[in-house]
């Protein structure tokens, strides 16, 4: 089995989900809105939003990712510049690693016409791949052939398979986003059951202290008494009903813990750990405190790691079958029938050149 999901905003995968903590019968149609679609880290344009649409409410989708370009005019020669590329052409390297050479040898082959020369312009400020082009060719011939036959277009499978409930399950983004949340339900009850615990453990001990404190005198008297220290335990359990824990606490205690002041440093920590049970039972018993708690972690990752969407989205569906008029130029022609039947098609420049001639 195989899983393939695309990253996602951050910000908008927690805004989602602080919707689903408010409401859990939020609609598809309300999730789909906050999370309009994945997010690639190398920006890019999804084409369309059906493949969205159907990977959000069926688990399963395909998405086309173009990169994102724009025409410039450099010493009367018409250049394509793209800034931004689809995520992983390749595992491995560089995404303009992968396309330059798949391009270099489209148009060796002759599958793509009118480019002059491939240039990588790219620095720390940002990806900046140039396609020169011949003099005379239409940019959007060229860009519709880069299309078809390079990685400048390509298609992203979306498959969210995951294990959920110990079961292999193809997930919506509903589903997905109320998996998460149980794990994060499941995480907090655990981490306070855990720290519950400590806590309790901590107060059994502290209770032992104080009661050595209140009785120091008879304390001491048992344990000067006793040959060792097995015999101390013992004698302290006998005395004041403590358990071994509690008695082992006592033994180990220093003269230093005799003081006032560590005897004021244990009813301060006994309070609070009264204070820490009391809230952590709390969170256990109430589920609303589970979901303010998700709730405030959310909003924390939100502030600290949320940034911009990087990948636009266009309305504009991509056909699989580019229409082959796309991918030629539009020119002037002349069109001329002989006697016997046959057609010739004639640029309308080299037509004018022939007649001049003539």
């Amino acid at each position: 089995m195989a899983t393939s999901m695309p990253p996602h905003n951050l910000g908008e995968v927690c805004s989602a989900l602080e919707a689903l903590l408010d409401d859990p019968e939020t609609t598809d149609a309300d999730l789909i809105k906050l999370v309009p679609g994945p997010d690639f880290p190398t920006g890019g344009i999804i084409m369309g939003r059906s493949g969205i649409h159907q990977a959000y409410t069926t688990g399963r989708g395909l998405i086309k990712v173009r990169g994102i370009y724009h025409v410039e005019e450099n010493k009367n020669r018409v250049q394509l510049v793209f800034t931004e590329l689809p995520y992983q052409v390749k595992k491995g390297g560089s995404n303009r690693a992968a396309i330059i050479p798949k391009v270099a040898d489209a148009v060796k082959e002759g599958r793509i016409t009118g480019i002059a020369d491939i240039v990588d312009e790219s620095n720390r400020e940002g990806i900046r791949l140039v396609f020169k082009l011949k003099k005379g060719e239409d940019p959007d011939v060229v860009v519709n052939l880069l299309w078809k036959y390079s990685p400048l277009q390509v298609t992203v499978s979306i498959n969210n398979l995951a294990i959920s409930k110990r079961q292999p399950r193809t997930l919506t983004l509903r589903k997905l986003l109320e998996a998460y949340i149980e794990h994060r339900k499941d995480v907090i009850r655990r981490r306070t059951r855990f720290l519950l615990g400590k806590a309790e453990d901590r107060k059994h001990i502290v209770d032992g202290l104080l009661i050595a404190q209140e009785n120091i005198d008879r304390i001491i008297a048992i344990i000067r008494a006793s040959k060792d220290r097995e015999e101390a335990k013992i004698g302290l359990s006998d005395e004041f009903g403590l358990s071994e824990r509690q008695s082992q606490a006592i033994v180990d205690m220093r003269l230093g813990s005799l003081t006032g002041l560590e005897r004021e440093k244990l009813e301060d920590e006994h309070a609070a750990l009264v204070a820490t049970i009391k809230d952590l039972e709390d969170i256990l018993d109430r589920s609303s405190r589970v979901h303010d708690i998700i709730r405030t972690d959310l909003q924390e990752i939100q502030e600290k790691y949320g940034d911009k969407r990087r990948t636009q989205i266009s309305n504009m569906e991509v056909d699989t079958s580019i229409d082959i008029g796309d991918l030629i130029s539009e020119d002037l022609m002349t069109v001329t029938f002989s006697r016997d039947g046959y057609v010739k098609r004639t640029p309308a420049d080299t037509y004018r050149a022939q007649a001049a001639v003539v």
